[in-house]
């Protein structure tokens, strides 16, 4: 990044992070028109639309939205 020189290991990672200094919304939801810089923000906000609870417990299976929570 030429702005702050940190390195990454992929080209779409380093536009990713380009974003963030501009503070140009690079993902817009189409639910809600809302509009995210990090695609992981946008993830976890489309969950909100898509009702998906994405971590399973491996002990239990009980499925939860956060993976904080298992």
């Amino acid at each position: 990044c030429k702005e702050c020189l940190e390195s990454f290991s992929s080209q779409t990672l380093l536009v990713l992070h380009q974003h963030r200094h501009t503070n140009h919304p690079l993902i817009l939801c189409p639910c809600c028109n809302q509009s995210f810089t990090w695609a992981s923000e946008f993830v976890r906000h489309h969950w909100t639309h898509t009702g998906e609870w994405p971590y399973q417990c491996s002990t239990c299976q009980k499925t939860f939205k956060r993976r904080y929570h298992l």
